[in-house]
């Protein structure tokens, strides 16, 4: 079918029939098209072809890797002209096939302005070369643009950008600064194994299937405040060298930040994330700032490997690594389970915030009866809290109570009563406690173990009954009675509020043996007050 000049053209175009091999319509007179945009569109692009221009002519030689394009010949340059022209204009918009637009081992030496523009087919701009800014901002793309293996010179800016289907930035791709805030991306945004040198700005960042930040990409500063993924973010085995700014993120599944991933200062206060946070065999340098979020599931800092992946001295994932200078806060932190092994916490003391955690479980997914925090010993238990900061200034009792909560909830009420009875050890022993108060913790702590161990008041009482028998055998009375008379009458006397026996009464003692029996029945109305509060638990 013969071509039909663009000046002619008053409908939309149409795509080529299947088995035709001519593009009816030429690149528009207005200006001069350089041979190879020619070639481009009407033997590649027009065609439902990719248009890689290392093949122009034949092929040039040259590999199509983006960060040697300085040695690219001319022949791989087009025009940013070229693109606004068939994504924009009909009749080339309208004969796009249903590849829409594939260009590959390209060079774009001018900004690529195609902002607030709707495309309608894919777009491939992937190994190509753009030497400056590239402007999406606000684009409707009603598929999906790739940009895999390319290397972009200038700022990338799509600010508003909504794309119905998938962005792919990954491939080694290269970007200096990149502008994505309030963004819509209806399946994946991928950015595996890519460099981003600049700052990733993605503030109020919608993307409905996966945030992949994996694969050994590398970041500068990134900044997701309010951002929402609808599946997970992936960043392992990726390094960020500056902080990752991600207040209020909301993440419908999972957040992986493991295996082999590196970070300094991350912020994700307030963030919701619905499934887990992994964060096993990553390295930690800088402040993990959790203040506020909630995590649905785990809050994994490692676990057993499966038993078929196990070998001797390597039975568990690596745990994340913490240096000097790491710290951990996890103030109001709400997590469904704790899953860790004991190696997990090698974070230096005070460098770890734990005021107001709550978490539901101790272990998860693989993890042991063994493994599981509630298994070790109780000296571990209190050294994991004393790494609180300002344990040695601040007497903080919540993180006490809520691994007895959960201790006793798992099946453990000793270890339960004893955290709490160190928390009573540790308010007591602390050099901010009001002496009143302190006096009052020695009082309790001696005759009730704090209502922890109330068998000590039963001890004392016992020593008590035993002094009152002695006591009353030093009176001429007491000398006549019985052993077992003494002691009920002992026994009787320590007793407050109540009389076994009316005849116990009308015993006479004088002298000190009258004395001590004073003192005897009021020590008696203490112990027994103790115990009475260490019962009903008003000393706990």
């Amino acid at each position: 079918m013969p071509s039909v000049a663009a000046a002619d053209a008053v409908e939309a175009g149409k795509p080529i029939l299947p088995g035709e091999k001519q593009c009816r319509y030429q690149l528009p007179e207005h200006r001069k098209w350089a041979k190879q945009e020619i070639w481009a569109w009407m033997e590649r692009i027009c065609l439902g072809e990719t248009a890689d221009m290392s093949e122009y002519g034949g092929g040039d030689g040259h590999s199509c890797d983006p960060t040697k394009a300085d040695d690219w010949p001319e022949t791989r340059d087009l025009s940013s002209e070229l693109l606004l022209t068939i994504l924009n204009h009909e009749p080339y918009r309208g004969a796009l096939t249903r590849t829409g637009v594939r260009i590959r081992c390209a060079s774009f030496n001018e900004t690529v302005d195609l902002s607030h523009m709707v495309i309608t087919h894919q777009l491939w701009l992937d190994d190509s070369r753009f030497r400056q800014a590239v402007d999406l901002a606000y684009v409707r793309a009603s598929s999906l643009i790739l940009l895999s293996g390319s290397t972009f010179d200038g700022p990338f800016k799509a600010d508003g950008l909504e794309v119905a289907g998938n962005l792919f930035m990954r491939g080694g791709a290269r970007f200096k600064e990149v502008r994505l805030l309030g963004a819509k991306v209806g399946g994946n945004l991928d950015a595996s194994g890519s460099t981003f040198d600049g700052l990733f700005n993605a503030d109020s960042l919608e993307v409905a299937g996966y945030l992949l930040m994996r694969g050994g990409a590398r970041f500068k500063e990134v900044r997701l405040l309010g951002a929402k993924v609808g599946g997970n973010l992936e960043a392992d085995d990726s390094t960020f060298d500056g902080l990752f700014e991600a207040d209020r993120l909301e993440v419908a599944g999972s957040l992986f930040m493991r295996d082999g991933a590196s970070f300094y200062d991350i912020n994700l206060t307030g963030a919701e994330i619905g499934g887990h946070l992994q964060l096993r065999d990553s390295d930690f340098k800088g402040h993990l700032n959790l203040t506020s979020a909630s995590i649905g599931a785990e809050l994994h800092l490692t676990s057993p490997r499966p038993v078929k992946d196990q070998k001797p001295g390597v039975e568990n994932f690596p745990p994340p690594r913490w240096t000097k200078k790491s710290r951990l806060t996890l103030r109001n932190t709400q997590v469904g389970a704790l899953n860790d092994t004991e190696y997990a916490w090698d974070i230096q003391p005070g460098q770890l915030d734990l005021t107001g955690f709550t978490y539901g479980r101790l272990g998860g997914l693989r993890a042991t009866a063994s493994s599981a925090m509630s298994a070790r010993p109780n000296e571990w238990l209190l050294e994991w809290l004393a790494k609180q900061d300002g344990f040695e200034t601040t007497y903080n009792p919540q993180p006490f109570e809520q691994l007895a909560k959960v201790l006793r909830d798992s099946g453990y009420p000793g270890k339960a009563a004893d955290i709490l009875f160190a928390a009573r050890d540790h308010q007591r022993d602390h050099r901010k406690t009001p002496r009143l108060t302190r006096a009052k913790l020695w009082v309790q702590w001696g005759l009730i173990g704090y209502g922890y161990h109330n068998w000590i008041a039963l001890l004392w009482f016992a020593i008590l009954t035993g002094l009152g028998m002695w006591a009353c055998g030093k009176s001429a009375l007491g000398r006549r009675m019985r052993r077992s008379q003494r002691y009920w009458y002992s026994f009787d006397m320590a007793l407050p509020l109540i009389e076994l026996n009316d005849r116990h009464k009308a015993v006479k003692l004088t002298g000190g043996v009258l004395a001590y029996f004073y003192f005897h029945k009021l020590a008696g109305f203490v112990l027994v007050s103790f115990l009475v509060a260490g019962l009903s638990g008003l000393t706990k």
